[in-house]
């Protein structure tokens, strides 16, 4: 295999950097990292223990500001909205994330928020 640099779409030369395509689908920093309350809407469940007690989650602030979410959240669907208190956290790696100690979860208002709800926790459906 040659060592040559492959030219990539838009003209683009060189490997891609995986580093910089990681960074930038971490969640941005908090507006504010000192607050203790948190609203999102989820949108992906990117990690979850078997035993339903941990999961990572990732969703979207009501400014639709991308988030992450770390915490006992192993019950919470696509599609639901949690109203959680906790704290910001920031890890070298991994960036920004909203450590929950509690979380209230409302169903789905909007449509697209139905609908993914549906799919998630409905078998046969999606």
């Amino acid at each position: 295999m040659s060592n040559k640099p492959s030219t990539r779409p838009g003209g683009r030369t060189g490997r891609a950097n995986a580093d910089f395509f990681r960074r930038r689908a971490l969640p941005p920093a908090p507006a504010d990292p000192s607050s203790k309350q948190l609203t999102a809407v989820i949108q992906a469940v990117a990690y979850s223990s078997t035993d339903g007690t941990f999961a990572i989650l990732r969703g979207l602030d009501p400014d639709g500001n991308r988030v992450s979410l770390k915490g006992p959240l192993g019950h919470v669907h696509v599609g639901e909205t949690l109203d959680c208190s906790g704290e910001w956290k920031h890890h070298t790696e991994h960036g920004w994330s909203f450590q929950v100690e509690h979380a209230t979860i409302s169903q789905p208002h909007t449509l697209v928020g139905m609908v993914a709800y549906l799919e998630s926790a409905v078998r046969g459906i999606g």
